[in-house]
C-alpha cells in the first residue's frame, strides 16, 4: 500500500471516529424527547401539555408532565388519567383500570395502546416489564391479556394440532367461539392478532377500524444530512494512435506515453449538506424510496499534468432502500439507486504539459524522423469537462428510532462516472459518502 492510499485511509479513519462520535451525542439528545399529549384524568379535569420519553416504557406506566421551561413538574400515574391522547402520531393510550377495574395483572396499574377498535372486540398492547410487547383482547364486559406461554395442551376448532407455544390462539377460540377464524401459523404479532379481531367483528355484524399502523418501519420522515464525501479521478489511456500536436504533416502517427497521467490518482474530501426524505412503500414493508438534494463543491488537481478541475453542484440521490429489523428501535439497511449531479458552475483551470509521442517506427525511420518527440499541449479540452453525470450508487446503513425521530449513520459509493473524455484518455470519478442523517417522522394513515 503506498502513501497515497495510507494518507487516504487514515483521513477516512478519523472521519468515521468523529462522524460516530457525533452520531453517539446527538442520540443522547434525542433520547429524552418532548412529545405534546393531551391528558383525560379521572377527575374529569383535561390537559393539554408536553410529556417527557426517555424510553418506550415511558409511555406505559408514568407520564412526567413538563412546564413551559421543559423541566419536570409532575408525574402522572394511571391510577390518576382514564386515557392520554398523542396528536403526533394519532394514538390513544388507555389506563388498564378505566376499561375493566377487575383486571389485574400485577399489583401496578399500568397504560395500554388502542390497536383496533371494534363494537364487538377490541385490541390493545403494551410495552411491559420484560421489554416485550403484551397484546390484551377487549370483548364485551372481559379484558383479556393474551399469554406467550401456557401449561396445558388443547386443539384448535379448526382440526389443526395445537401449539403450547401459542396459547393466545387458544384464548381468542374461548372468548370468539363459532367466530374464530385462525390457524397455527397466526403469530403473536399486531398484524395477525389484528386479523383475528377483524373476522370475529365481521363474523358478529360489528364495525371494525385499524388504528395502530405497522409502526417505526413504515414512516414518512423529512430531515437533514450531513457528510464527508472523498472523492478522486482516475485516469484511464485510451491507446490511441494519430497525429501529434502541431507536429507536421509529414511525421507519422504515434502514440501518446501517458503512464505518468495514468498513475495520478487526484483526490478531494469535500462537506455534503443537504436535505433528504424517506418513503415508505404501504404494501412492501421493507422496501421505501431515499430522496436527498445536497450542494457540494469538488475540486481535482494532478499538478503533474497541470490539471485543474472545479465543479460546484447539486446531488439528487434516488435510492431505493431494504430495511431489516422493521418495527425495531434499531435498523440496518441496504440502499442502491442512480445520483444525478446538475452543475451549477463548473471550471476546467487546466493548462499545458509536455508529452512524448511515440511515431510509428518504421515510417519514422524512413524519413529520417526520431522515433519519439516531446509536444507541448494542452492537458486537457475545457469541452470535453462534463460534469452533469449519473452514477450507480450502492450503500448501507443503520438508523436509530426515538419517538418519532431518528438519527442514523451510512456510507454510500457513488461508482464510476466519466466526467472527462477526449481522443487519448478518459477520467472517471469514484465518490464516496461517510455521514450521518437526522430526521423527524410522522406515522402514516
Amino acid at each position: 500500500m503506498n502513501n497515497n492510499h495510507m494518507n487516504h485511509f487514515r483521513k477516512c479513519f478519523l472521519v468515521i471516529l468523529f462522524l460516530v462520535s457525533l452520531l453517539s451525542k446527538a442520540f443522547s439528545q434525542i433520547n429524552s424527547p418532548v412529545i405534546p399529549v393531551n391528558i383525560y384524568l379521572k377527575s374529569g379535569d383535561s390537559l393539554m401539555v408536553n410529556i417527557l420519553v426517555s424510553n418506550q416504557k415511558d409511555l406505559f406506566y408514568e407520564l412526567s408532565v413538563l412546564d413551559t421551561n421543559a423541566k419536570v413538574v409532575r408525574h402522572l400515574a394511571p391510577e390518576e388519567v382514564l386515557k392520554y391522547y398523542l396528536p403526533i402520531s394519532e394514538e390513544w393510550y388507555f389506563a388498564k383500570s378505566s376499561i375493566n377495574t377487575r383486571f389485574a395483572f400485577d399489583e401496578k396499574d399500568h397504560f395500554v395502546k388502542l390497536i383496533a377498535k371494534g363494537t364487538l372486540a377490541s385490541l390493545y398492547s403494551a410495552f411491559l416489564k420484560d421489554i416485550r410487547t403484551t397484546f390484551f383482547v377487549e370483548v364485551g364486559n372481559k379484558f383479556i391479556q393474551l399469554d406467550r406461554n401456557i401449561n396445558e395442551t388443547k386443539v384448535l376448532n379448526t382440526g389443526n394440532s395445537g401449539s403450547m407455544t401459542k396459547p393466545y390462539l387458544f384464548q381468542m377460540q374461548e372468548l370468539f367461539d363459532e367466530c374464530f377464524v385462525g390457524t397455527t401459523e397466526l403469530e403473536y404479532s399486531e398484524k395477525d392478532l389484528s386479523t383475528i379481531i377483524s373476522r370475529f367483528n365481521k363474523c358478529r355484524g360489528g364495525d371494525y377500524t385499524k388504528l395502530s399502523t405497522v409502526a417505526k418501519g413504515h414512516l414518512n420522515g423529512l430531515g437533514i444530512i450531513l457528510s464527508i464525501s472523498p472523492s478522486s479521478l482516475s485516469f484511464h489511456d485510451k491507446n490511441t494512435t494519430l497525429r501529434g500536436y502541431q507536429l507536421p504533416v509529414l511525421y507519422p502517427e504515434g502514440i501518446y506515453d501517458l503512464s505518468e497521467m495514468v498513475e495520478e490518482r487526484p483526490s478531494q474530501t469535500s462537506l455534503v449538506v443537504g436535505m433528504a426524505g424517506t418513503f415508505y412503500m404501504p404494501r412492501a414493508k421493507h422496501l421505501s424510496f431515499d430522496l436527498a438534494a445536497s450542494l457540494t463543491a469538488r475540486k481535482w488537481e494532478a499538478k503533474s499534468q497541470n490539471i485543474l478541475l472545479k465543479t460546484f453542484g447539486l446531488e439528487l440521490p434516488v435510492l431505493m432502500r431494504y430495511s431489516f429489523n422493521i418495527q425495531k428501535t434499531v435498523q440496518p439497511y441496504l440502499i442502491a439507486g442512480v445520483v444525478s449531479v446538475i452543475p451549477i458552475s463548473s471550471k476546467d483551470e487546466s493548462g499545458y504539459v509536455e508529452r512524448t509521442i511515440y511515431l510509428d517506427t518504421y515510417l519514422a525511420t524512413s524519413q529520417g524522423i526520431p522515433e519519439s518527440v516531446d509536444v507541448v499541449m494542452p492537458s486537457t479540452d475545457p469541452r470535453n469537462y462534463n460534469p452533469l453525470t449519473f452514477k450507480p450508487s450502492f450503500g448501507f446503513g443503520v438508523d436509530f428510532f426515538k419517538s418519532y425521530q431518528k438519527i442514523g449513520l451510512f456510507y454510500r459509493l457513488d461508482t464510476f462516472s466519466r466526467i472527462l473524455d477526449n481522443t487519448i484518455y478518459y477520467a472517471n470519478l469514484n465518490t464516496h459518502q461517510i455521514g450521518v442523517s437526522f430526521m423527524k417522522f410522522k406515522r402514516k394513515g
